[in-house]
């Protein structure tokens, strides 16, 4: 009893809360990698962001094959992680990497979220590129701007899921 891991479904309620906390993070971490990022650090983040930009399978809404899939969504993972990292602040990057499983989790719930979504091409490029330009309030926004549209994404695919009664899934509480 009160161990090991918990099926429970997920609510509307916890994607909004956990959005909410990387909604806190992110953007500042964005602000502040573009004044404290290496040039090695924003190569990489380049570079990460180009791979999960110019994939022909996402860029298609292809999910036919679920291992590529979960290296998409680890790859943004990633991307992310490595974004926050290159703030340089040790704490703020303790406090992202707890938020990296339920945000994982979330991501493989919904396969058809992110993949083939002309409105979202180029949110994560427009990020590194303000982090490049060494442009924080850019950065910042930037990061905001692609957060809240993945929310608003995930809160409509959340709501048809849960109307259907199809979501429930491994949540470790």
């Amino acid at each position: 009893p009160r161990r090991g891991t918990v099926v429970s479904p997920v609510s509307i309620e916890d994607i909004s809360e956990l959005y909410e906390i990387r909604l806190m993070l992110e953007p500042q971490a964005a602000e502040l990698a573009a004044g404290r990022a290496t040039a090695d650090e924003i190569a990489r983040v380049r570079e990460v962001a180009e791979r999960l930009e110019s994939d022909p399978a996402a860029a298609a809404g292809r999910v036919d094959d679920l291992e590529t899939y979960l290296q998409e969504i680890a790859t943004d993972a990633e991307l992310h992680a490595a974004i926050v990292h290159a703030a340089h602040n040790r704490r703020l990057a303790a406090v992202y990497d707890g938020l990296r499983t339920h945000v994982l989790i979330a991501r493989a719930v919904f396969p058809h979220l992110y993949r083939g979504r002309p409105h979202r091409r180029g949110e994560h490029r427009r990020i590194v590129e303000a982090i490049a330009n060494r442009d924080g309030d850019a950065a910042r926004d930037a990061m905001s701007a692609h957060l809240r549209q993945a929310l608003a994404d995930t809160l409509r695919h959340v709501e048809v899921y849960t109307m259907r009664g199809l979501l429930t899934i491994l949540w470790h509480g």
